[in-house]
């Protein structure tokens, strides 16, 4: 199961490019062949996205999505699957601040819409849409905690919709799938608009292994949430990282890896970004 996992670590700070809109990213880490880690953005953010790092041994995602409306906290979890693996998952949150405006004031523009799949032995999928007015700014899937099935897909469909996706891998898991679409008004009074979009930003085919795919926001916006999804061609692939990297600025980093065989396919990686217009 998972043992005890670090205190949050705050990164620098990154500005569009009117320097109005502020996004920083926390990172907390645990260990164990169960792990769950949740991650909290500090009292004056709000979270509008996050990630999760499967960082050494064969453990993969189940989980990476934001707890409840609060927006405060992003839960990651995985699991080792099919023999012993122990390993280490990092989980990530990610807030923002807009020049002049209070947390309370921004909160009454957020919007955060669930919807949970009916159940399925072998593949699970569900979507979820924002009401009118709202663009999306982040989302996240999980699937019940200790479930045998693993995320392939949580990536955004569109300016309003979030999918995803889960697979059994091995043997047959009867479960289900949540998406989670985290959305904002982008007409802000005291503040001005926002210019919001999700998208698909680059992709890669490999044969076997992990296979990571990096892409940085379009110049002058700043990163609100990563996505990912993989494609596979035999016994399957499956995610272990939707990471926001702070390494080189901050961008947006998805990997797939296939389990006890070789598996080739494509991994996408999503980007959310925001700017003031």
């Amino acid at each position: 199961m998972g043992k005890l996992q670090s205190s949050n670590i705050v990164t620098s700070s990154f500005y569009d490019a009117s320097g109005t809109v502020e996004v920083r990213v926390w990172e907390a880490s645990g260990y164990g062949t169960y792990p769950q880690v949740n991650c909290s953005v500090d009292p004056d953010f709000v979270l509008v996205g996050g990630g999760a790092y499967v960082i050494n041994g064969y453990g993969l995602l189940t989980a990476s999505y934001p707890q409840d409306a609060s927006l405060t906290t992003w839960v990651a979890r995985s699991k080792e699957h099919l023999y012993s693996s122990p390993h280490t998952l990092i989980c990530y949150a990610i807030g923002i601040k807009l020049m002049n405006i209070s947390k309370s004031t921004l909160m009454q523009y957020m919007s955060l819409r669930t919807n949970v799949s009916s159940v399925n032995n072998s593949y699970t999928s569900t979507s979820v849409s924002l009401p009118s007015g709202y663009l999306l700014i982040g989302g996240g899937a999980s699937v019940p905690a200790g479930a045998g099935q693993l995320l392939c897909q949580s990536n955004p469909s569109g300016q309003t919709t979030w999918q995803a996706a889960a697979r059994a891998h091995g043997y047959y898991y009867t479960t289900s799938v949540t998406s989670y679409a985290i959305g904002i008004n982008p007409r802000i009074a005291g503040f001005g608009n926002l210019d919001v979009k999700c998208y698909q930003a680059a992709s890669h085919f490999i044969g076997s292994g992990c296979d990571d795919v990096q892409s940085y926001p379009e110049s002058g916006y700043v990163l609100s949430c990563v996505g990912g999804r993989c494609t596979w061609n035999g016994m399957g692939r499956m995610l272990y990282k939707l990471q926001p990297n702070t390494t080189y600025g901050l961008s947006a980093v998805a990997g797939s890896k296939d389990h006890q065989g070789t598996c080739s396919g494509e991994t996408f990686v999503y980007v959310c970004e925001l700017k003031k217009i």
